[in-house]
């Protein structure tokens, strides 16, 4: 992952699936002076192709994987740039790691939304996730307001 900002050491940093933000962050010598710590998560899991950008006091926090930015929040685990500024994550161009952005995808779930994609030519609606097993209304409904459907592949 690559993290920047309000380090002393910016830079990329080799992660592991149990590897922190807090622990990217002190491999890149800790916080400066001006970070505003308060706004990112450094509890949060930190993952490969991701980057993070620790803010200064009075600027906000972005990491990205892949093409898609998650805004960090302070309680909340992260909360994805769909939430943050109204932008949804494309069905038919989201990799693994950017359905994974969104609360309550995990790798299964990601994995069978792009086998599902694979195997049915791209998305037409978003409403094709009811024809994955094991999302339900309930599911449906926690992830539609995070997603689109583009052009298919």
């Amino acid at each position: 992952m690559y993290i920047s900002g309000a380090v002393r050491h910016p830079g990329l940093y080799h992660v592991r699936t149990t590897t922190r933000w807090a622990d990217v962050v002190q491999a890149a010598g800790g916080l400066t002076d001006d970070a505003d710590s308060r706004q990112v998560n450094l509890a949060r899991y930190a993952r490969d192709q991701e980057n993070l950008s620790i803010p200064a006091k009075g600027e906000q926090a972005v990491s990205t994987t892949g093409d898609v930015a998650v805004v960090s929040g302070s309680g909340n685990g992260g909360s994805t740039n769909a939430d943050a500024v109204g932008k949804q994550i494309d069905l038919n161009a989201a990799t693994l790691a950017d359905l994974q952005t969104i609360s309550g995808v995990g790798p299964k779930r990601a994995q069978d939304i792009i086998d599902y994609r694979d195997q049915h030519g791209g998305f037409k609606s978003v409403d094709e996730l009811k024809d994955i097993s094991g999302i339900g209304d309930k599911i449906f409904a926690d992830l539609e307001p995070h997603l689109m459907v583009g052009s298919a592949p």
